[in-house]
């Protein structure tokens, strides 16, 4: 039987990732290439309709060369670095991204397009002090580009400050009123609040505007789960998503989770499985499989995927927690607590790691870290269970 309530691990749509900076790559469709050829310098032009080709043919590494060699016969082409550093953004050479597109802007201090890609780069590197330079620089120069108000709210939101996100996604609806993803990320930002009605309105709006984007419900289904605990609710956005997009490996990862807090394993495990024949080395399932063979008792499977998430990710922290949690289960205590140890190494705001140590202390009989431990989690988190009980008991001792 588990010891803790299970911290599964779900792919939100967290700031600066999927759904909302988008990938760290630069969406080709909003330069065309009849632009790039009326801007590119008369001694680079030989190369211009290959480097559109191998654009168009997603071969990124030819894409470059060319890009390089065209930068030989005109270096001072803003235009060639912007692109070059595209290019490398999508090959995730982000050094190089930096550098290209840092080299472009100080040749055309105006090219908006360099910095909104740099801002969104920053943005995924979770330098977000940075991201909000480019596109306040963005806005000096346009102050209704309400793309750059909605990436500006967005690393607020990055940053913990919701309230000032919400503030620059207004703005932007005020220049965008039909813009979904807007209303999308607000309602993220409210729910992150706890205004659940405002949010839910805002995703209704999102959904309304685009009824057949995936993400929408996506995202609307996170909010069910995470923030409301509604998980028929979410269950439902999840699956109407997978209707629209088939593929979607986190719409299958988070309906395992929904389907898990209602105990329908069996679909749980159907939908941790679907995710990683998608992406084998996609951690966060190989977590959440393992926390839903733990709570079904089944040990040396949890063990088997606890094991994978971690050559994954070496500095996982959840998975550590959960490996413990096993070991735990199974009156290993030096192992879980070393996992645990480890755990809170990496994360040492992480409340059911504490608790799961407080518990393992209790079952050697070291009532006085017990109790710390089990202090220091309801400290972290009011409502974490297992350190509420730990506590009571080491009182009532």
């Amino acid at each position: 039987m588990s010891l803790r309530k299970l911290t599964r691990d779900l792919a939100f749509i967290g700031a600066f990732s999927v759904g909302l900076f988008g990938p760290a790559s630069y969406f080709y469709a909003s330069m065309p290439i009849v632009q790039a050829e009326a801007q590119m310098n008369a001694a680079a032009q030989p190369y211009q309709k290959q480097i559109s080709e191998a654009i168009h043919a997603k071969n990124w590494s030819s894409a470059i060369d060319l890009c390089t060699k065209a930068l030989a016969l005109d270096d001072k082409s803003a235009l060639l670095y912007r692109m070059r550093g595209a290019l490398y953004c999508e090959q995730k050479d982000f050094d190089n991204a930096i550098a290209d597109l840092q080299k472009a802007i100080s040749l055309n201090p105006k090219d908006v397009k360099a910095r909104t890609l740099l801002g969104r780069l920053y943005g995924n590197l979770k330098k977000y002090d940075l991201a909000l330079q480019e596109f306040n620089s963005i806005l000096s120069l346009e102050p209704k580009n309400a793309q750059a108000l909605m990436y500006k709210g967005v690393a607020y939101a990055s940053k913990g400050d919701y309230k000032s996100a919400i503030a620059n996604y207004e703005k932007a609806l005020a220049i965008a009123p039909d813009n979904a993803t807007i209303y999308m990320n607000r309602g993220l930002a409210y729910a992150n609040l706890k205004q659940y009605d405002l949010a839910m309105a805002d995703y209704d709006k999102a959904i309304a505007l685009k009824p057949d984007a995936a993400i929408m419900y996506y995202s609307r289904g996170n909010a069910f789960a995470r923030d409301m605990k509604q998980y028929d609710a979410a269950v439902s956005d999840y699956t109407k998503a997978l209707s629209l997009k088939p593929d979607y490996l986190e719409a299958y990862n988070n309906r395992g989770i929904a389907y898990q807090h209602l105990k329908q394993y069996d679909q749980s495990l159907a939908d941790y499985d679907k995710a990683i024949s998608l992406n084998s080395k996609y951690e966060k399932t190989y977590n959440n499989r393992g926390e839903l063979y733990e709570e079904m008792g089944k040990y040396d499977l949890a063990l088997a995927d606890f094991n994978k998430a971690l050559s994954l990710n070496p500095e996982y922290d959840q998975a550590y927690s959960g490996r413990g949690l096993v070991y735990l289960d199974l009156g290993k205590y030096d192992e879980a607590l070393r996992d645990l140890n480890h755990a809170i190494q990496i994360n040492p705001n992480f409340d059911e790691a504490y608790g799961c140590r407080a518990k393992a202390y209790q079952k050697i009989g070291d009532k006085d870290n017990a109790r710390k431990d089990a202090e220091k989690a309801l400290q972290l988190n009011k409502d974490n269970e297992q350190a509420a009980e730990v506590l009571k008991e080491c009182n009532l001792r």
